[in-house]
Formats: structure tokens, sequence, C-alpha cells
């Protein structure tokens, strides 16, 4: 199993990436971090066969997180196409401002510029996503819901 987790900056990606890992048992690779550059660059490449048959050498539970903006929707088609679980991890905006954290260097405007072109493509991305969309705020929005539950709920989504 291959599961791609996109979504809102500040959302957690990256952390439940890592507490998959940890607490079931799946290889998690950032494609913005150094160790997932290599795949990152088959995506922007569109080398879709390749970049799925190198993470499936990866092992049998593979967890990818990838805070891409909106124009690569179409590329993250493509890999479920190839039998990749995708899932859009949302908030609101103010709660996921809040746990943003910009990488060194990175311009604070980064966030509002990302959020633009996420709203931009508001409608192409419900229309993908659908019902693989988890909000990862709890119901006051003052934090996040815990990770079991939202490793859960992102385990049980297939792309039918």
């Amino acid at each position: 199993m291959i599961i791609l987790v996109s979504g809102i900056p500040g959302t957690g990606k990256s952390f439940l990436g890592d507490y998959l890992a940890e607490h079931h048992e799946f290889t998690h690779v950032d494609l913005e971090a150094q160790a997932g550059q290599q795949y990152l660059l088959l995506l922007k490449q569109q080398n879709f066969d390749e970049l799925v048959e190198q993470i499936s050498n990866l092992g049998d539970r593979i967890v990818l997180t990838f805070g891409y903006p909106p124009e690569h929707l179409s590329d993250i088609e493509q890999i479920a196409a190839r039998g990749v679980v995708t899932a859009w991890f949302e908030s609101p905006l103010l709660f996921s401002r809040k746990h943003w954290k910009p990488e060194p260097g990175q311009d604070p405007h980064t966030y509002t510029m990302l959020i633009v072109k996420i709203i931009d493509a508001h409608k192409k991305l419900d229309a993908f996503y659908g019902i693989r969309k988890i909000c990862v705020a709890d119901t006051n929005c003052v934090d996040f819901r815990s990770a079991e539950d939202i490793a859960t709920q992102l385990l049980a989504i297939n792309n039918d």
C-alpha cells in the first residue's frame, strides 16, 4: 500500500507520516525533504511509472507526504491512476496558519501565496479528492484531532 498525503500547509502531513512510521510500520518519505528529492524529481519529470516502481521498492507500506502546490494536481491524478491512495489534509485557514512553520530562510508570506493557489484550485481539488479530504482540526478548531483518529480515517480510504 502506498499513500500520498497532500494538503494545506500546517495541517500535520509530515507529523502524520512520522506517526504512521512509528505506530503502523509504514516507511515515511517526505517528498520535499532531502531524502525525498529523487522521487520529487521523477514526479516533476512526469515519470509516474518509474516513481511508483521506485517507491514500491521501499516496502509494502509507504506513506508519502507532499505539500504540493495545486499545479501538480494532474500529476497526483496520474499517480492515483497507478494505484496510489491519495488524500488531502485540510483545516480552517487560521488553524493551519497558526501551525505552519516556514523553512529556514523562507519568506513568511509564502503561506499566503500557497493558500491563494489552493483557493483558486478549490473546485478542482474538491472534484478530485471528494471524500478523501480529511479535516485535521478538532471540532472547536483549537487543536489537532488525535493522530490515531486521523490515521484510522486515512487507512480506511481507497481511491474508488
